[in-house]
């Protein structure tokens, strides 16, 4: 089985309302597990993010492969002149291998055995720049009492600091988390407190 953990917190501007998401669809022969983010802030990013995220879940929920949802997303985000980022993950129960696509997205954490790292793959451009665009997932085996952290770029991104310095920061964070409760909660606590941004996240465990 696999223990799902999220967290999403507002914008220090106050506002209950942004775009980032994240989303789990399953059923008896995968899961897809997603996040993203609309450019932008406010109602117009917030409308922009339910449209897309309904839009993947439907399509997620009667069997869409990955790459088609982000075709469908980024000719929406072009009708409407706008550009989102997204990563999902589709985890086959049969094999235990996940899959993992980015439409110009942070990469995932991969947690486990008291180490942390980034899941290299070739992201294609943004939803909105897509076009027809297509790119090999990376593949990787997910084992028993590992993880993947999803999360939007507010969990990281500082002004004033590299991405690199951010990222080497958020895998640091979370080699001693050894569940995803406890990785969804030590980022949230140690770094989303400082983030003037939303910020979603999501973590998938493979339970024994």
């Amino acid at each position: 089985g696999y223990e799902i953990a999220t967290h999403y917190k507002p914008g220090a501007r106050g506002l209950e309302i942004g775009g980032d998401w994240y989303d789990v669809i399953h059923d008896e022969h995968r899961m897809v597990v997603s996040v993203g983010d609309v450019s932008g802030n406010g109602v117009d990013a917030a409308a922009m993010m339910g449209r897309l995220r309904l839009l993947a879940e439907v399509e997620f929920r009667r069997g869409a492969e990955v790459i088609d949802v982000f075709t469908l997303l980024d000719q929406v985000c072009r009708d409407r002149a706008e550009f989102a980022t997204m990563l999902a993950v589709e985890i086959r129960f049969e094999t235990d291998d996940a899959c993992i696509w980015s439409a110009g997205h942070l990469p995932a954490a991969y947690i486990g055995q008291g180490a942390a790292h980034l899941v290299e793959l070739d992201a294609m451009p943004p939803l909105g720049y897509l076009r027809s665009t297509t790119s090999d997932p990376a593949t990787l085996r997910l084992e028993e009492g590992c993880s993947l952290l999803l999360y939007t770029d507010g969990l990281v991104e500082r002004r004033g600091e590299s991405m690199d310095h951010s990222l080497d920061r958020l895998v640091n964070t979370l080699r001693s988390k050894d569940t995803a409760s406890a990785a969804v909660d030590g980022v949230m606590s140690q770094l989303a407190r400082d983030s003037e941004d939303d910020v979603a996240v999501i973590a998938v465990q493979r339970l024994g």
